[in-house]
């Protein structure tokens, strides 16, 4: 067998079209399936100190998105900072206002004396102005809602999460750390 032979071949061989076909595959297979809302910027006036971190969230199931509700978005489920706890709110279906984009939470350490801040999720309208979602969070019901395990009721005010008893929320404190 002459050295060099199959390099000789692989060099000659144009693989140019057969990457172009597995990179489309790939991108058309990989994209989102969820329609989401439109993202925007966490504001610094929306971060609050806070003297812990959340605990890793919950692993969510997604229901079905409902039948013909056009503009339905999939809103993940998020962590809120009330009563100097953290508090869950589960992700849901909603059809936002229209021209609202929305914020994801986030958790920072300041370098200088690594103080946590925290700013909650959070729809802002054009100008960036926090709108509330009290009017449309629950609008397209408990079906809506995610489920704590597959097949499982939708997440509600009834539920008991891990043994941990909430309203519409899972809560954690510094003491459950």
């Amino acid at each position: 067998m002459k050295q060099g032979t199959a390099g000789k071949r692989h060099r000659e061989h144009d693989t140019r079209p057969a990457r172009l076909v597995v990179a489309l595959l790939f991108a058309g297979g990989c994209g989102h399936g969820l329609p989401r809302p439109i993202p925007t910027q966490v504001a610094t006036a929306d971060y609050v100190a806070v003297p812990f971190p959340p605990r890793p969230p919950p692993v969510e199931f997604i229901p079905p998105r409902p039948p013909g509700r056009r503009g339905a978005v999939w809103i993940d489920g998020s962590w809120e900072w009330q009563n100097n706890r953290f508090t869950w709110r589960f992700g849901t279906w909603l059809v936002p206002p229209a021209g609202a984009r929305r914020t994801e939470w986030v958790v920072i350490r300041r370098r200088e004396d690594g103080q946590l801040f925290f700013a909650p999720s959070a729809w802002k309208d054009a100008k960036g102005a926090t709108i509330s979602d009290a009017s449309f969070r629950n609008a397209l019901g408990g079906t809506a809602r995610a489920r704590t395990r597959v097949g499982g009721p939708a997440a509600d005010p009834l539920d008991n999460l891990n043994g941990i008893e909430r309203s519409d929320t899972i809560t954690t404190s510094e003491t459950e750390e």
